[in-house]
């Protein structure tokens, strides 16, 4: 009595290609996502540099005293304010990807925004 089994015999060159080809999968996606992650570490420091530039940038020419008397709305009219908020626009206008500039005051409750 005959079975009729249907057995795959692979030569062993279809096997060994095989496997190289998926060696050669593994390590494409291993590279990509190495890559991947490389390029998100360099962006991520390139903008807290360029962020850390600004911030010093800022700092001198921000007279720290002046902004200091600055503590309440209603001084958004006055001569203080607005050279500061010229100065701060000059920043922001010569700086490349900056949509916002804000100041910050250190008050007993927190940190305050201006």
């Amino acid at each position: 009595m005959q079975k009729n089994q249907h057995k795959y015999h692979f030569s062993i060159s279809v096997g060994l290609s095989t496997a190289f080809v998926l060696v050669i999968i593994l390590i494409s996606f291993s590279l990509v996502l190495l890559t991947n992650y490389m390029v998100k570490e360099l962006i991520f420091q390139d903008i807290q540099t360029q962020l850390r530039d600004l911030a010093s940038v800022g700092t001198l020419l921000i007279d720290g005293d002046l902004h200091k008397q600055i503590t309440k709305p209603e001084q958004e009219s006055e001569a203080l304010y607005l050279t500061l908020k010229q100065k701060l626009y000059d920043l922001k206008s010569r700086s490349t990807g900056v949509r916002y500039v804000y100041t910050m005051r250190k008050i007993q409750m927190g940190p305050t925004f201006s």
